[in-house]
């Protein structure tokens, strides 16, 4: 297994594609509703519209980009968005404010502290040693992990080496 650095890999993933540049209107959405998802409450389309008023959003580049990206209820509500969820069907446990949310995988716990401006607590477990890896993160460091020498494991595919077309189709979805 190849060690890549987190620049490194911020460095390929941009190069593929992935996940995309979304533009700054969509980018002050994506925070926003990643900040009502961590409230625990699922987010009812009337906050949407409030939300995308507020951010002088368009109406309809905001509802197809929600549409491609969000995770929602029955009803229809926004209980999630890339990484950070309120379904407790994912494994990865993540404490913001006291209130308990999910994220998709491992790596989402790390970007999240940053982008919700707050500390938070995670929790998973090891995929081999089956035992608890606890982490708290601010939003400008990793403040503790327990065991201290947890790492996290990602596929990087090289774009020098691999079809961009390719690469994006595994985050077209998102």
């Amino acid at each position: 297994m190849e060690k890549v650095n987190v620049r490194q890999l911020a460095d390929k993933m941009k190069r593929s594609g992935v996940p995309g540049d979304y533009g700054q209107d969509m980018s002050r959405l994506l925070v926003q509703i990643m900040k009502e998802v961590a409230k625990s409450k699922p987010v009812v389309q009337r906050r949407v519209d409030i939300i995308v008023r507020k951010l002088r959003a368009p109406k309809s580049e905001a509802e197809r980009f929600l549409r491609q990206r969000a995770e929602r209820d029955d009803a229809d509500n926004i209980i999630g968005i890339l990484g950070l969820s309120q379904d407790n069907k994912w494994a990865h446990h993540l404490n913001v404010n006291g209130v308990e949310l999910h994220t998709w995988c491992a790596w989402d716990q790390l970007f999240l502290a940053q982008v919700l401006n707050q500390t938070v607590h995670g929790e998973s477990t090891c995929p081999v040693s089956q035992k608890q890896i606890n982490i708290i993160i601010g939003p400008d460091k990793v403040e503790s992990c327990n065991p201290g020498k947890a790492v996290v494991s990602i596929v990087t595919l090289d774009p020098d080496k691999h079809d961009k077309r390719k690469l994006k189709e595994l985050w077209s979805g998102l």
